[in-house]
Order: structure tokens, then sequence, then C-alpha cells
């Protein structure tokens, strides 16, 4: 006969073997949807040029891959391919940079490999830039300002970590500020731009990169004035106190 433990045991090993294989199952379910969804996606961005930043470019991009859209796995809609679309291009971007950083790109001088970067990133526009305007409204919708926003900051972030820009102080935020502020003027240039190849926005581009030129100059020299007139301050105030007798008791 049975000891009360075993059944205890046995009913026990049961439980715990359908808890895990219904775990199994759901975690197989939720990366199928998810490898469906991304794959889905991926076929999407051909049709853009034809259907623009839409449903119907999802449904496209499903027929493409042999499967039906599921709308509740794209609750965002076109505003999904929007979000895909740019994280993408910046995983692209840090891969170019990485190469950069191998080749003689890595010799050129920190605002150079940044603009460099910065055109890279882009010209990732250009075969869907008489769309792009659509993406950009898409972008000012309440649910999903702040998450473009947190994409256009990762990737200044890594364009100035590739850069080789490992500064710790108040200079991390101006900078990134700065650089965030000249991709999306150059990009509302570009929507713009009718020259060959985009030719008056890397002028454009180009303009604005002389203004971090110039920050940085005039910042060093900011930084160098407070650092000389910190030292004028203290020797005069040492002076003072010398004149005034306040340090002979050092003596």
């Amino acid at each position: 006969m049975l000891s009360s433990r075993t059944i205890v045991s046995y009913v026990a090993r049961c439980v715990f073997s359908k808890h895990a294989l219904s775990v199994a199952r759901v975690q197989s379910t939720s990366a199928g949807a998810e490898a469906a969804k991304t794959a889905i996606l991926r076929a999407s961005l051909q049709h853009i040029p034809k259907l623009g930043w839409s449903v119907n470019t999802l449904k496209a991009g499903a027929r493409a891959v042999g499967l039906e859209l599921n709308e509740d796995h794209f609750p965002g809609r076109e505003w999904d391919l929007v979000e895909y679309f740019e994280k993408k291009c910046n995983a692209d971007l840090v891969r170019h940079m990485q190469q950069m950083r191998t080749e003689d790109e890595a010799s050129k001088s920190k605002s150079k490999f940044v603009e460099t970067a910065l055109e890279h990133r882009l010209r990732m526009l250009i075969p869907y830039m008489e769309q792009w305007p659509q993406a950009m409204a898409l972008k000012v919708y309440p649910s999903a300002t702040i998450p473009a926003l947190e994409r256009l900051a990762l990737m200044v972030d890594d364009i100035w970590y590739w850069a080789g820009d490992r500064s710790t102080d108040f200079n991390w935020y101006t900078k990134r500020a700065l650089l965030a502020g000249i991709y999306t003027s150059t990009e509302l240039h570009m929507v713009q731009d009718k020259s060959s190849d985009f030719r008056e926005t890397w002028c454009f581009l180009d303009r604005r990169m002389d203004d971090v030129k110039t920050f940085a100059k005039y910042r060093g020299q900011m930084d160098a004035m407070l650092n000389s007139s910190c030292e004028i301050v203290n020797s005069s105030i040492s002076t003072l106190k010398n004149a005034a007798g306040y340090n002979l008791w050092w003596r």
C-alpha cells in the first residue's frame, strides 16, 4: 500500500509537470507570435513606397510571408511599422559605426566621424522619402512621442560613444542635445530637398556641424577663462589675507 507521502509526492510531480508544460506552451506561443510579427514587419518595408505607413502595408507584408495579419499583435498599427523601421535603422547604424572604428574612419576627428554617421543614418530614409513626412506625423501622436524621443536619444548617444566620447560631466548632456537638434533639423530639411542626391541636405548638415565645432571651441575658451578667473580670485584672496596678516599663524 502506498504511503501518504508517496501519494502527495506523485500528485505534486504531476501538477508541476502540467504547470511546466503549460508555461512552455505559452512561451512557445509567445515566441512564435513575436517571430511572425517581426517577419511581417520586415516584409512590409518593401511595400511602403507604394502603400505608405499604413495597415494595408502590414497586410501586404503578411501576404508576402504567407501569414494572416492578426491586428491584436499590432496595437500601434502603422505606428508599429515606424517603430520597427527606426529600431532597425539604429541597429544597422551601430554595426556601421563599429566597422568605421576598425577602418581608416577611426583616424578622423570626432566631429567628422559624427557627421559621417549622421549622413549614413539619414541616407537610410531615402527609399521612403516621399512617404517619410507621414511617418514623422505619426511620431508626434501623444502615445508615440516619448518612445520616438527615446530612440532619438539612444541613437545620438550611440553616435557619440562610437565617435570616442567618454565625457561624464555636463558636456555629456550638452553634446547629445546638440546632436539631437542637428539630426532633427537636417531630417526636416531633407524631406523638402529636391537637389540631386540630397546635396543641399549634406551642405546643411555640414553647416550645422560647424555650429558644434564653434560651440566646442568657445566652450573650451570659457572653461579656460573660468579656470583662469578662479586662479586670479584665489591668488587675490591669498594676497589680501597676507596683507591683513591672517596667514601669519601658519609661520
